[in-house]
Protein backbone atom coordinates (compact mmCIF):
# COMPACT_ATOMS: atom_id res chain seq x y z
CA UNK A 1 0.00 0.00 0.00
CA UNK A 2 2.87 2.36 0.87
CA UNK A 3 4.57 1.71 -2.46
CA UNK A 4 1.33 2.44 -4.33
CA UNK A 5 0.89 5.69 -2.38
CA UNK A 6 4.44 6.75 -3.22
CA UNK A 7 3.88 5.85 -6.89
CA UNK A 8 0.66 7.92 -7.01
CA UNK A 9 2.42 10.83 -5.31
CA UNK A 10 5.31 10.69 -7.78
CA UNK A 11 2.92 10.51 -10.74
CA UNK A 12 1.00 13.56 -9.50
CA UNK A 13 4.27 15.49 -9.17
CA UNK A 14 5.38 14.47 -12.68
CA UNK A 15 2.03 15.47 -14.20
CA UNK A 16 2.12 18.85 -12.46
CA UNK A 17 5.72 19.48 -13.50
CA UNK A 18 5.06 18.51 -17.12
CA UNK A 19 2.00 20.76 -17.39
CA UNK A 20 3.74 23.74 -15.76
CA UNK A 21 6.78 23.44 -18.03
CA UNK A 22 4.75 23.07 -21.22
CA UNK A 23 2.49 26.00 -20.28
CA UNK A 24 5.61 28.11 -19.83
CA UNK A 25 6.95 26.96 -23.20
CA UNK A 26 9.96 25.30 -21.62
CA UNK A 27 11.50 21.99 -22.66
CA UNK A 28 11.07 18.96 -20.45
CA UNK A 29 14.01 16.73 -19.50
CA UNK A 30 12.49 13.67 -17.90
CA UNK A 31 13.77 10.12 -17.61
CA UNK A 32 12.44 7.67 -20.24
CA UNK A 33 10.40 5.83 -17.62
CA UNK A 34 8.69 9.05 -16.49
CA UNK A 35 7.65 9.88 -20.06
CA UNK A 36 6.20 6.38 -20.38
CA UNK A 37 4.25 6.79 -17.14
CA UNK A 38 2.94 10.21 -18.22
CA UNK A 39 1.75 8.87 -21.58
CA UNK A 40 0.02 5.97 -19.84
CA UNK A 41 -1.60 8.39 -17.37
CA UNK A 42 -3.06 10.63 -20.09
CA UNK A 43 -4.23 7.61 -22.10
CA UNK A 44 -6.07 6.28 -19.06
CA UNK A 45 -7.59 9.73 -18.55
CA UNK A 46 -8.76 9.74 -22.18
CA UNK A 47 -6.68 12.84 -22.95
CA UNK A 48 -5.03 11.59 -26.13
CA UNK A 49 -4.02 15.08 -27.23
CA UNK A 50 -1.96 15.49 -24.07
CA UNK A 51 -0.55 11.97 -24.47
CA UNK A 52 0.74 12.98 -27.91
CA UNK A 53 2.27 16.13 -26.42
CA UNK A 54 4.20 13.96 -23.97
CA UNK A 55 5.32 11.65 -26.79
CA UNK A 56 6.52 14.65 -28.78
CA UNK A 57 8.46 15.95 -25.79
CA UNK A 58 10.00 12.50 -25.30
CA UNK A 59 11.02 12.37 -28.96
CA UNK A 60 12.72 15.76 -28.70
CA UNK A 61 14.92 14.29 -26.00
CA UNK A 62 15.11 10.66 -27.14
CA UNK A 63 14.71 10.78 -30.91
CA UNK A 64 16.57 7.50 -31.26
CA UNK A 65 13.91 5.59 -29.28
CA UNK A 66 11.64 3.68 -31.66
CA UNK A 67 9.13 2.92 -28.88
CA UNK A 68 8.02 6.57 -28.59
CA UNK A 69 7.34 6.73 -32.35
CA UNK A 70 5.29 3.54 -32.04
CA UNK A 71 3.34 4.86 -29.05
CA UNK A 72 2.55 8.08 -30.89
CA UNK A 73 1.54 6.20 -34.06
CA UNK A 74 -0.84 3.98 -32.08
CA UNK A 75 -2.43 6.98 -30.37
CA UNK A 76 -2.91 8.71 -33.73
CA UNK A 77 -4.51 5.51 -35.03
CA UNK A 78 -6.94 5.49 -32.10
CA UNK A 79 -7.74 9.13 -32.94
CA UNK A 80 -8.61 8.03 -36.50
CA UNK A 81 -5.68 9.94 -37.99
CA UNK A 82 -4.08 7.20 -40.13
CA UNK A 83 -2.14 9.52 -42.43
CA UNK A 84 -0.47 11.23 -39.48
CA UNK A 85 0.12 7.81 -37.92
CA UNK A 86 1.84 6.60 -41.10
CA UNK A 87 4.07 9.69 -41.15
CA UNK A 88 5.09 8.96 -37.56
CA UNK A 89 5.64 5.28 -38.30
CA UNK A 90 7.92 6.21 -41.19
CA UNK A 91 10.37 7.61 -38.63
CA UNK A 92 10.26 4.33 -36.71
CA UNK A 93 10.88 2.39 -39.92
CA UNK A 94 14.04 4.40 -40.54
CA UNK A 95 15.35 3.24 -37.17
CA UNK A 96 14.17 -0.40 -37.28
CA UNK A 97 12.76 -1.32 -40.71
CA UNK A 98 12.14 -5.01 -39.89
CA UNK A 99 10.89 -4.58 -36.33
CA UNK A 100 7.84 -6.80 -35.80
CA UNK A 101 5.80 -4.17 -33.95
CA UNK A 102 6.59 -1.55 -36.59
CA UNK A 103 5.25 -3.85 -39.32
CA UNK A 104 2.15 -4.84 -37.31
CA UNK A 105 1.23 -1.20 -36.72
CA UNK A 106 1.87 -0.50 -40.40
CA UNK A 107 -0.61 -3.25 -41.32
CA UNK A 108 -3.25 -1.74 -39.00
CA UNK A 109 -2.70 1.73 -40.48
CA UNK A 110 -3.04 0.34 -44.02
CA UNK A 111 -6.29 -1.31 -42.96
CA UNK A 112 -7.56 2.01 -41.61
CA UNK A 113 -6.60 3.57 -44.96
CA UNK A 114 -8.86 0.98 -46.70
CA UNK A 115 -5.89 -0.90 -48.16
CA UNK A 116 -6.74 -4.29 -46.66
CA UNK A 117 -5.06 -6.32 -49.40
CA UNK A 118 -1.68 -4.66 -48.89
CA UNK A 119 -2.03 -5.06 -45.12
CA UNK A 120 -2.78 -8.78 -45.43
CA UNK A 121 0.08 -9.27 -47.91
CA UNK A 122 2.44 -7.68 -45.40
CA UNK A 123 1.24 -10.04 -42.67
CA UNK A 124 1.42 -13.10 -44.92
CA UNK A 125 5.05 -12.28 -45.68
CA UNK A 126 5.78 -11.95 -41.95
CA UNK A 127 4.36 -15.44 -41.35
CA UNK A 128 7.21 -16.90 -43.41
CA UNK A 129 9.96 -15.82 -41.01
CA UNK A 130 8.66 -14.80 -37.56
CA UNK A 131 8.99 -17.07 -34.52
CA UNK A 132 6.09 -18.74 -32.71
CA UNK A 133 5.42 -15.93 -30.22
CA UNK A 134 5.47 -13.26 -32.92
CA UNK A 135 3.27 -15.43 -35.15
CA UNK A 136 0.50 -15.15 -32.56
CA UNK A 137 0.82 -11.35 -32.74
CA UNK A 138 0.62 -11.51 -36.56
CA UNK A 139 -2.52 -13.67 -36.41
CA UNK A 140 -4.14 -11.34 -33.85
CA UNK A 141 -3.37 -8.38 -36.11
CA UNK A 142 -4.84 -10.22 -39.09
CA UNK A 143 -7.99 -10.85 -37.04
CA UNK A 144 -8.28 -7.12 -36.28
CA UNK A 145 -8.02 -6.33 -39.98
CA UNK A 146 -10.77 -8.79 -40.89
CA UNK A 147 -12.97 -7.43 -38.10
CA UNK A 148 -12.33 -3.88 -39.28
CA UNK A 149 -13.50 -4.95 -42.75
CA UNK A 150 -16.56 -6.61 -41.09
CA UNK A 151 -15.41 -10.02 -42.32
CA UNK A 152 -16.05 -11.50 -38.90
CA UNK A 153 -16.16 -15.19 -39.77
CA UNK A 154 -12.83 -15.01 -41.61
CA UNK A 155 -11.43 -13.20 -38.60
CA UNK A 156 -12.71 -15.90 -36.26
CA UNK A 157 -10.96 -18.63 -38.26
CA UNK A 158 -7.68 -16.73 -37.90
CA UNK A 159 -8.34 -15.97 -34.25
CA UNK A 160 -8.84 -19.65 -33.43
CA UNK A 161 -5.37 -20.36 -34.86
CA UNK A 162 -3.91 -17.61 -32.68
CA UNK A 163 -5.59 -18.84 -29.50
CA UNK A 164 -4.72 -22.47 -30.16
CA UNK A 165 -1.10 -21.36 -30.37
CA UNK A 166 -1.40 -19.27 -27.18
CA UNK A 167 -4.62 -19.51 -25.11
CA UNK A 168 -3.16 -16.98 -22.66
CA UNK A 169 -2.90 -14.19 -25.23
CA UNK A 170 -4.96 -11.36 -23.71
CA UNK A 171 -5.35 -9.43 -26.96
CA UNK A 172 -6.63 -12.56 -28.69
CA UNK A 173 -9.09 -13.23 -25.87
CA UNK A 174 -10.29 -9.61 -26.06
CA UNK A 175 -10.87 -10.03 -29.79
CA UNK A 176 -12.81 -13.22 -29.03
CA UNK A 177 -14.91 -11.28 -26.52
CA UNK A 178 -15.69 -8.77 -29.29
CA UNK A 179 -16.60 -11.61 -31.66
CA UNK A 180 -18.95 -13.15 -29.07
CA UNK A 181 -20.86 -9.86 -28.86
CA UNK A 182 -20.96 -9.37 -32.63
CA UNK A 183 -21.69 -12.90 -33.86
CA UNK A 184 -23.80 -14.29 -30.99
CA UNK A 185 -22.52 -17.76 -31.92
CA UNK A 186 -22.54 -18.68 -28.26
CA UNK A 187 -22.77 -22.46 -28.60
CA UNK A 188 -19.98 -22.93 -31.14
CA UNK A 189 -17.69 -20.49 -29.31
CA UNK A 190 -18.37 -22.19 -25.97
CA UNK A 191 -17.41 -25.52 -27.54
CA UNK A 192 -14.16 -23.98 -28.80
CA UNK A 193 -13.39 -22.52 -25.37
CA UNK A 194 -14.13 -25.80 -23.57
CA UNK A 195 -11.72 -27.58 -25.90
CA UNK A 196 -9.10 -24.91 -25.26
CA UNK A 197 -9.51 -25.02 -21.48
CA UNK A 198 -9.05 -28.78 -21.37
CA UNK A 199 -5.46 -28.21 -22.44
CA UNK A 200 -4.91 -24.75 -20.90
CA UNK A 201 -7.07 -24.53 -17.76
CA UNK A 202 -5.43 -21.41 -16.29
CA UNK A 203 -6.44 -18.88 -18.91
CA UNK A 204 -8.52 -16.45 -16.84
CA UNK A 205 -9.79 -14.58 -19.91
CA UNK A 206 -10.90 -17.84 -21.57
CA UNK A 207 -12.98 -18.71 -18.50
CA UNK A 208 -14.42 -15.19 -18.55
CA UNK A 209 -15.41 -15.49 -22.20
CA UNK A 210 -16.91 -18.93 -21.53
CA UNK A 211 -18.96 -17.38 -18.71
CA UNK A 212 -20.45 -14.91 -21.16
CA UNK A 213 -21.31 -17.68 -23.61
CA UNK A 214 -23.04 -19.67 -20.87
CA UNK A 215 -24.89 -16.59 -19.63
CA UNK A 216 -26.22 -15.81 -23.10
CA UNK A 217 -27.26 -19.46 -23.50
CA UNK A 218 -29.27 -19.18 -20.26
CA UNK A 219 -26.95 -21.58 -18.44
CA UNK A 220 -26.49 -19.26 -15.47
CA UNK A 221 -25.06 -21.70 -12.92
CA UNK A 222 -22.32 -22.73 -15.35
CA UNK A 223 -21.73 -19.04 -16.14
CA UNK A 224 -21.22 -18.30 -12.44
CA UNK A 225 -18.74 -21.18 -12.15
CA UNK A 226 -16.80 -19.89 -15.16
CA UNK A 227 -16.65 -16.30 -13.83
CA UNK A 228 -15.48 -17.66 -10.46
CA UNK A 229 -12.68 -19.61 -12.11
CA UNK A 230 -11.66 -16.39 -13.91
CA UNK A 231 -11.19 -14.34 -10.73
CA UNK A 232 -9.77 -17.25 -8.75
CA UNK A 233 -7.02 -17.55 -11.35
CA UNK A 234 -6.55 -13.77 -11.47
CA UNK A 235 -7.84 -12.19 -8.22
CA UNK A 236 -7.46 -8.62 -9.57
CA UNK A 237 -9.81 -9.36 -12.51
CA UNK A 238 -12.52 -6.93 -11.33
CA UNK A 239 -14.90 -7.34 -14.28
CA UNK A 240 -15.19 -11.07 -13.58
CA UNK A 241 -16.38 -10.29 -10.02
CA UNK A 242 -18.92 -7.79 -11.35
CA UNK A 243 -20.32 -10.11 -14.03
CA UNK A 244 -20.42 -13.01 -11.59
CA UNK A 245 -22.40 -10.93 -9.07
CA UNK A 246 -24.82 -9.72 -11.75
CA UNK A 247 -25.38 -13.28 -12.94
CA UNK A 248 -26.04 -14.42 -9.36
CA UNK A 249 -28.68 -11.69 -8.97
CA UNK A 250 -30.25 -12.67 -12.30
CA UNK A 251 -30.38 -16.33 -11.25
CA UNK A 252 -32.02 -15.42 -7.94
CA UNK A 253 -34.67 -13.40 -9.76
CA UNK A 254 -35.40 -16.31 -12.06
CA UNK A 255 -35.61 -18.72 -9.09
CA UNK A 256 -38.13 -16.43 -7.35
CA UNK A 257 -40.37 -16.38 -10.42
CA UNK A 258 -40.29 -20.14 -10.93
Amino acid sequence: MENKYQHDLNLTQWVNEFEILTQQGEKTTFDIRIYQKLIEYYQNEGDLKKAIEVADSALEQYGYRVDFYLIKAKILLVKKQPLEAMDCLYQAEQLHPQDTEVLLIKALILSELKDKNTALALLNNMKTYVGQSDLVEVLACETEIYFHAEEYNKGFVTLKDALRANPYHDKGQQLLSDYISISRHYKSISNFLQEMLENSPYSHFAWYNLGHCYSNLGEYEQAIDAFEYAFLIKPQFEQAYIDCAETCVLLQQIDRKS
